[in-house]
């Protein structure tokens, strides 16, 4: 009796085994998983499409690789799945559409991600990296054209090129950075961003990019870190005075030259910083001025200011 007990027992369990691990709900659950994760892809897709149409270069590079790492997961999702029809099946739905948007400007982005680095060596003075990779930089534009015509990928919006050329035409004409080798700074991302996002407005407006002036730049951080540390918002310092105390403690006002101000704070990314600025007239103004000689953009959390002179 005893046996039979442990018999049964033993039946039961591996019943339950079976009941809990049949290979058709191992098979679902797989499936399931690579449709959420294509379904993910596909909400992403649907929104970097949008930025593409858009026109904004910016706005696209910075989707570009939350997308291709969905795209990876889906992939690894859907190689769990069983049947090569099904695999095949969820690779059309899912997969294929998201590479043929990507593929569609990765150039692009790659030309974008290039000048910006070439724009962080201007900055640096570090003129013969500079020179190679504006080299490189055309080998990947000639390559782009002929991959693009073989693949008979649909053509960017316009705009994206434009933006392109508003950095690349003041590097290969030696306009886009004044360098000091006797200043200690090094531009970060955001203020490099807010600069060509600014050089995008105005170069699309028919208006020259603004040279980057170190000195100023750093002298423009001095007065973001100020407005954080002191805890205000205003073009006058109690440590520096006015923004004119400021340049000609600096030694940036000599030769009688007018100068610009824009401040901001707590508008989170470049993109948000510059579109505020851009949608206040006179900021709007100040930033399209026709004659200024060179700017410069220093944050401190969350606190921008950009200096403006024109000699």
């Amino acid at each position: 009796m005893r046996f039979s007990k442990i018999a049964f027992s033993l039946v039961l369990s591996v019943v339950l085994i079976l009941t809990l691990y049949t290979p058709g709900k191992a098979e679902a659950s797989s499936k399931g998983t690579a449709v959420n994760a294509g379904e993910y892809l596909l909400y992403l897709l649907n929104d970097f499409n949008k930025k593409i149409n858009s026109g904004e270069i910016y706005d696209i590079d910075a989707q570009y690789d939350a997308l291709s790492n969905q795209i990876k997961k889906t992939e690894r999702a859907i190689g769990r799945v069983s049947g090569s029809s099904t695999r095949k099946s969820l690779q059309a739905k899912y997969v294929r559409p998201a590479k043929v948007a990507r593929e569609r400007v990765i150039y692009e982005v790659s030309q974008f991600r290039l000048l910006k680095g070439i724009g962080k060596n201007a900055i640096a003075n570090k003129v013969s990296v500079v020179n190679s990779d504006l080299q490189k930089l055309d080998r990947l534009k000639r390559r782009a054209v002929e991959i693009k015509k073989a693949g008979n990928y649909a053509a960017v919006p316009g705009s994206i090129n434009k933006q392109l050329e508003s950095i690349e035409v003041p590097l290969k004409n030696n306009t886009f950075a004044i360098p000091d080798p006797s200043v200690s700074f090094t531009i970060n991302n955001y203020e490099l961003d807010v600069l060509l996002l600014v050089n995008m407005e105005r170069y699309e407006s028919g208006i020259k990019p603004l040279p980057i002036h170190k000195k100023l730049s750093a002298v423009a951080r001095k007065k973001s870190n100020d407005m954080y540390v002191s805890n205000y918002f205003s073009l006058y310092s109690s440590k520096y005075g006015s923004i004119e105390d400021l340049l000609e403690r600096y030694g940036l006002t000599s030769g009688g030259g007018s100068y610009g101000v824009n401040i901001a704070k707590n508008w989170g990314s470049a993109r948000k910083t510059v579109s505020e600025l851009l949608n206040s007239s006179q900021n709007r103004e100040i930033l399209l001025q026709n004659d200024i000689s060179y700017s410069g953009v220093g944050v401190d959390h969350d606190h921008v200011t950009i200096l403006h002179i024109a000699n």
